[in-house]
This record gives C-alpha cells, structure tokens and sequence, in this order.
C-alpha cells in the first residue's frame, strides 16, 4: 500500500547476537491512532517498520527529521509487523 509516512528516525544494525546473524534497517514512524481507538487515544503513535538491509541506512545519512515522504508499506496480518518495500522520494532534505 503506497501511504505518505512521517519517518522520525532510522536505525540499521549488521552484525550476530547470540549465533544469529542480523542485517537491517528500521524506520522509525508516525502513525495515527486507529479511529475504532478514538475514544481512549488522540494523535500519533511511533511504530518500527523493517527497510530491508542495512544498506539502506546509507540514504538517510545527513537528512533533516522527521521526514515527510511517499513508502510503500505491507503490513503483515496476524504479527502486527510492518515493513517497508520503499520509500519514494525525489529529494529528501539534508538537514
């Protein structure tokens, strides 16, 4: 689903814990609370969604946040996941 997002910070880890080898990066959104929630909930909440590899990381290296942008986002049904599949953008900020 393609959805502008508020991207509030980005964080990539590459490397083992405990025998496991980890490599990604994870955005760190702004998303409206669920209208059904209305009655207990107002505004934004932060939620990590999965960019792929470690990698790209790399393009958001000296922007200016948060970030206003166009993401092509899936959620996975069942474990609450996001992931990002991409983010579009033409000209992100340098901060």
């Amino acid at each position: 689903m393609q959805t502008q997002v508020t991207i509030a910070g980005v964080k990539q880890f590459k490397g083992q814990v405990e025998g496991t080898d980890f490599d990604h990066t994870k955005l760190i959104l702004l998303m409206p609370f669920s209208r059904s929630r209305a009655e207990s909930n107002i505004g934004f909440d932060s939620v990590e969604a999965v960019f792929g590899t470690s990698e790209n990381y790399k393009q958001f290296s000296g922007r200016k946040f948060p970030l206003q942008c166009m993401a092509d986002v899936e959620m996975s049904i069942g474990s609450g996941g996001r992931q990002v599949v991409d983010v579009l953008h033409v000209d992100l900020p340098k901060a």
